[in-house]
């Protein structure tokens, strides 16, 4: 029989730093490239930036397949936007859009 291990947890905090200064005519973001599992490196040349569009990006650490999955359901939604209204989203509606898809999960969150 298995013992069960009182403190399984179903997620891994692969780490990272992400920090992000801006004014009023620039914005200025940086991340490290780390991808860690307690003391071992996965890898070091991971990008924890990824371009949503033209003008928008978004920095994220955390559990990397909830960064991936949340990175490609916002690319997916940010598609259909592009093709419903022949026009690119705008930084404002893409960060209401990852907005609203962080609080529609806020019982199954992503570990981000």
């Amino acid at each position: 029989m298995m013992k069960h291990r009182a403190n399984w947890f179903p997620y891994d905090n692969n780490g990272g730093s992400c920090l992000a200064i801006a004014g009023a005519d620039y914005c200025e973001i940086s991340a490290d490239t780390r991808v860690s599992t307690c003391y071992n490196f996965l890898t070091r040349e991971y990008s924890n930036i990824t371009k949503l569009a033209d003008k928008c990006v978004m920095a994220s650490n955390g559990f990397q397949a909830d960064v991936k999955a949340l990175q490609k359901l916002l690319a997916a939604s940010y598609l259909i936007y592009q093709h419903q209204h022949n026009k690119q989203m705008s930084c404002p509606a893409m960060a209401q859009l990852l907005s609203n898809t962080l609080y529609n999960n806020c019982f199954f969150t992503y570990f981000i």
